[in-house]
């Protein structure tokens, strides 16, 4: 009888605790959106107004660039103002397990997108990867990128969507010696579907979208994070033209299934709390 009691209290508890934190975080988000709802402007991207230096603005329109951008350690050219480059590298893993004390482990290759030191494995002589990869991770940016007469900067164009660039209209001459194109990836391994420890291969995303929205705090022809009186940094950039009255209304609905899942979790709890007090042994 006293473990369901015990039991029974420790899930009501937790139950309020639970709902007592969705209160809260409904109650500050609640005071973010109203404060943004009052505090944006919507401007024209194709006039700088400097009286809204340092207000929260909403901007939309097409975005505009001089040339494309170029990757030129693989002589490739993207009609885009983002390209990002994902390298990965085929290695040994380590894996561990612990069964009654005693640890065990296994060692199997997995492609990674970052080198793993194989100086720390158990089994050192046998399991031994590359210290370094001759080419990294890395952003190319379209030059003198602009929303209107908004200037954009690298930070903005970070938070743009981007999707897989297909890679099948690449010229094979035009790579490095000892590179190919296998499916969807510039790779050095002489057959991608059954790699060597070492072996690399690199894929691309792009953004397609020409016209975005971006929410922030205008500072002369750039915009930058706004901070709100709770200390919140703002910076969206969103796809496609929205309103500001739009770009708030997602505030308010970004948690909405969270909340809800908390809500039922909560309630489910409270009910096998109050099962578990009312059940006799």
């Amino acid at each position: 009888m006293k473990k369901n009691l015990y039991t029974g209290v420790f899930f009501i508890a937790i139950s309020c605790l639970m709902f007592g934190l969705i209160v809260f975080l409904n109650v500050k988000e609640n005071e973010l959106a109203n404060e943004l709802n009052q505090k944006y402007t919507d401007v024209d991207a194709n006039k700088i107004d400097s009286s809204n230096n340092g207000d929260l603005i909403n901007v939309s329109g097409n975005i505009s660039y001089e040339k494309d951008v170029y990757d030129k350690d693989f002589n490739l050219n993207v009609d885009t103002v983002i390209l990002k480059r994902n390298v990965e590298v085929f290695v040994w893993i380590q894996e561990t397990e612990t069964n009654n004390g005693k640890t065990t482990y296994t060692y199997r290759q997995k492609w990674m997108n970052e080198l793993v030191d194989s100086s720390k494995f158990e089994i050192k002589d046998r399991y031994e990867n590359p210290k370094s990869i001759s080419y990294a991770n890395k952003s190319f940016y379209a030059d003198n990128v602009k929303l209107g007469a908004f200037k954009l900067d690298d930070k903005i164009l970070e938070k743009l969507e981007t999707k897989e660039l297909d890679l099948s209209n690449i010229n094979l001459k035009k790579l490095p010696k000892g590179f190919n194109i296998s499916g969807n990836y510039i790779t050095n391994s002489k057959n991608i579907e059954s790699p060597s420890v070492g072996d690399i291969r690199i894929s691309y995303t792009y953004n397609t979208q020409k016209e975005i929205t971006v929410f922030g705090e205008q500072d002369d022809e750039t915009i930058t994070e706004y901070e709100t009186e709770d200390d919140n940094k703002i910076l969206d950039v969103i796809s496609g033209i929205k309103t500001g009255e739009e770009v708030v209304d997602t505030y308010k609905k970004s948690n909405y299934f969270r909340n809800n899942f908390f809500i039922l979790t909560s309630l489910a709890l409270s009910v096998i709390g109050i099962i578990l007090l009312m059940k006799k042994e």
